[in-house]
């Protein structure tokens, strides 16, 4: 995490990263995009009102990429535009932005992340302190201040390596991060055992106790009409189950099933006591949504869909398509010589987390498609 992120961005730096991201302009000069923002940010005062008193116009220095306005975060991601590379150590091809020694850095806004993946911890521990030591440099060149205490890490392990976890240790110049056994990532909690029974179940903010509370809250429109509850429901409740399914979509049936009977909970507030004595099907068809399976096989496979045929982001590109089985249909993908790609032993004996993952699953659905 960054400290003042949006308050520290120099605009000189800015000129010149959004110059080599538009190109010059004629002869050497700026870009007219370089100049227009340039004046926009330029030149600036800032006053304070307390009780109807107007302080004095201070002028600003040049900093700032005007955190509240409309271009904030734009103009952040041009800024930063070259963090994810800093944590590699050779040039980088923006198709293969990870690799094995350095792994790779992924940028929100002013959160960043950066992960690395070996079977040794030692050479994970060695890899995550020396990319924090190269993103420091990199705000410390671009004027930047990484916000120590806001900074966390986990390390992610089946039940065979947990005891392997406390080998990671992480340093920020002398002082020592504390390891998480689960964080909070874009509003999904991540946990250390791969498992999802936090961000579904048992966290305080799981999926499962908001959408109850969205639920109680849909009750004040009991006097409403119908329409007007699957449209409420449809925005907060289908809205809410969406939010990282194929990320989640692997999950164990009772915590799948847990998230169905929210969802009919939802639909029957929508449509009354009536709905009591309908079917699952009539009651789902009526608020013209899908299952929660048949949801989470939709998102998985547009998703996998849109990555191979974008190509990118390229290493999970390439881990769909020169892995994925040589069949087309449905009937294919029950035949007795494929079958054995879905069995626990393909995969080396990893445990239900790898069969339940993003990447085996849009494998599966995705070759059953009919062609």
């Amino acid at each position: 995490d960054q400290s003042a992120a949006f308050d520290l961005c120099d605009h000189r730096i800015l000129e010149g990263k959004m110059d080599l991201l538009l190109g010059g302009g004629d002869e050497g000069s700026c870009n007219p995009g370089t100049l227009w923002v340039g004046s926009y940010l330029s030149g600036r005062s800032q006053c304070t009102l307390v009780d109807g008193h107007l302080s004095r116009p201070i002028k600003l220095p040049p900093v700032s990429v005007i955190q509240g306005g409309v271009g904030a975060g734009l103009l952040y991601l041009c800024y930063t535009t070259d963090l994810p590379d800093a944590v590699h150590n050779h040039p980088v091809n923006n198709s293969e932005a990870y690799c094995k020694d350095d792994g790779a850095m992924v940028n929100f806004v002013d959160d960043g992340t950066s992960y690395v993946s070996d079977e040794d911890p030692q050479v994970v521990k060695e890899a995550m302190n020396q990319n924090y030591k190269r993103i420091e440099e990199w705000m410390n060149c671009n004027k930047l201040v990484i916000n120590a205490d806001k900074t966390h890490y986990i390390v992610g392990a089946g039940r065979r390596a947990a005891q392997l976890r406390s080998e990671v240790k992480l340093k920020a110049g002398n002082f020592e991060i504390d390891q998480s056994g689960s964080q909070k990532l874009l509003g999904g909690i991540i946990s250390n055992d791969g498992k999802w029974n936090l961000l579904i179940r048992d966290h305080k903010n799981s999926i499962i106790k908001q959408i109850n509370s969205r639920i109680n809250a849909m009750k004040m429109l009991s006097n409403g009409d119908s329409k007007t509850r699957l449209m409420v429901a449809s925005a907060v409740i289908q809205s809410k189950l969406q939010y990282l399914m194929p990320l989640w979509g692997g999950a164990p049936d009772y915590l799948l099933n847990a998230l169905q009977v929210q969802q009919l909970k939802a639909a029957r507030l929508v449509w009354g006591y009536q709905s009591y004595y309908w079917s699952t099907e009539k009651l789902l068809n009526k608020c013209n949504w899908l299952s929660i399976k048949q949801q989470e096989f939709y998102s998985t496979t547009v998703l996998a869909h849109s990555i191979i045929t974008r190509s990118s982001p390229y290493h999970i590109y390439t881990g769909l398509v020169h892995s994925r089985p040589q069949y087309n249909t449905r009937a294919a993908e029950a035949a007795d010589d494929v079958t054995r790609y879905h069995t626990w032993e393909a995969y080396g004996g990893h445990s239900g987390l790898v069969l339940g993952s993003f990447k085996c699953r849009a494998q599966r659905y995705y070759s059953s498609l009919p062609v």
